[in-house]
């Protein structure tokens, strides 16, 4: 994020979780996008950075609120039971109770599989779409992984409209053997992003639409999570 990598930065030092007014994510996108975005169309850019991978960032309107969003992407364990990539998701360590280290299990791009381990970290912020901390945010960090060199990457829930903003941030360094010269495995990676947004956007809207009082149950416990102690 130029002034977008300024906001990961940003978030980190924002931990305290006191009221913070940044940027929406909106205003990272041109006018056309903007529009797009409204309409429900996906967005997606990238940004190269002079590594085998770009930085990918997925923007998509959810019909549900920011916080219903956040609760069941927060939800981390129930991650392999809709992103089609994912094959395990386990919570292995508790730093707190807004971070936690996840082991998850993927496949994707063909046969590629790998075990990697993440943490992440929940908190609120204030975008400027409302009053208050009023959008969520799950930032995420390698801690371990079989083969992948760096990853990080955020999941940002703000207001739109009626709905919510998700802004997807991801970016990987592979393997060096994941030479960014086989353009079908650049290719699959930026699908694999994709994906997971469509899947999630899916999963909060089934779950608004379908199972109400899952969902309740979900806002409940993050609710729980951000509650000052």
């Amino acid at each position: 994020m130029e002034s977008k990598k300024f906001f990961l930065l940003g978030c980190v030092i924002a931990s305290s979780f006191h009221s913070v007014v940044f940027a929406g994510a909106l205003d990272e996108l041109n006018t056309a996008d903007q529009a797009k975005v409204k309409s429900g169309e996906l967005v997606e850019t990238f940004e190269d950075v002079g590594k085998a991978w770009p930085k990918i960032r997925v923007y998509q309107k959810i019909n549900a609120s920011p916080e219903e969003s956040a609760a069941v992407f927060s939800d981390y364990e129930r991650h392999a039971s809709y992103f089609s990539h994912i094959t395990r998701s386990k919570i292995s360590k508790i730093i707190n109770k807004r971070t936690v280290e996840i082991d998850y299990s993927i496949k994707y791009i063909g046969l590629i599989s790998e075990d990697y381990t993440v943490r992440d970290q929940i908190s609120t912020y204030n975008s400027g779409a409302g009053v208050g901390d009023d959008s969520y945010q799950v930032i995420w960090n390698l801690v371990k992984a079989q083969s992948t060199q760096y990853s990080e990457g955020s999941a940002r829930f703000e207001k739109l409209d009626n709905g919510t903003l998700l802004s997807y941030y991801s970016f990987v360094i592979p393997a060096d053997h994941m030479s960014s010269s086989w353009g079908w495995v650049v290719d699959g990676a930026k699908k694999a992003v994709k994906d997971a947004v469509i899947s999630l956007k899916g999963q909060i809207e089934k779950e608004k639409s379908q199972t109400p009082d899952d969902l309740k149950n979900e806002v409940n416990r993050l609710e729980n999570l951000l509650a000052n102690d």
